[in-house]
C-alpha cells in the first residue's frame, strides 16, 4: 500500500507542479475580450489554440487519468471502511491505517482538481469558439 500511496502522491505532484506553472499563463489568456470582426481575432485565437493544445489539454488529460488511476482503490477503501464502520461502529477505528486513508484523499485531491483544470479547459475553448465567430 504504501508504494500504491507513493505512485499516487508523485504522480499528483507532477499534475500540480505543472498545474501551478501554467495556471497564471491560462488566466491570463482568459481575459483576452473577442474583437467586433473576425479578422481581428486572428492572432488571439491562435493564442488560445496553443494553449488549449499545449497546456490545457494534456494537463487535463494526465489529471483525469492520475485520477483515474487510483479510483478503484480509493473506492476499495472506502466500501471496506464503511463496511467495517456498519459491523463495528467506532470500534474499528482501532484498525485505523493512516497510509489508506492518505491514498484516499490524494486521490479525493487529484479529482478536484482534474475537476478545476477541465473546468478551465472548457472556458478556454469556449474563448477559442467565440474568437472564431
Amino acid at each position: 500500500m504504501s508504494d500504491l500511496l507513493a505512485a499516487a502522491s508523485l504522480l499528483a505532484t507532477v499534475v500540480t507542479i505543472l498545474y501551478s506553472l501554467w495556471y497564471p499563463e491560462l488566466v491570463k489568456i482568459l481575459e483576452i475580450r473577442p474583437a467586433d470582426f473576425k479578422e481581428d481575432n486572428e492572432h488571439n485565437r491562435s493564442v488560445v489554440r496553443r494553449a488549449l493544445r499545449g497546456k490545457a489539454f494534456p494537463l487535463a488529460i494526465l489529471a483525469v487519468c492520475v485520477g483515474a488511476v487510483f479510483l478503484p482503490d480509493a473506492v476499495s477503501i472506502c466500501v471496506e471502511s464503511y463496511e467495517g464502520y456498519a459491523q463495528s461502529g467506532f470500534g474499528q477505528f482501532s484498525r485505523y491505517d493512516a497510509v489508506r486513508t492518505a491514498l484516499v484523499l490524494v486521490v479525493a485531491v487529484s479529482i478536484l482538481l482534474a475537476w478545476h483544470i477541465i473546468s478551465l479547459t472548457g472556458r478556454l475553448s469556449a474563448l477559442w469558439l467565440r474568437l472564431g465567430k
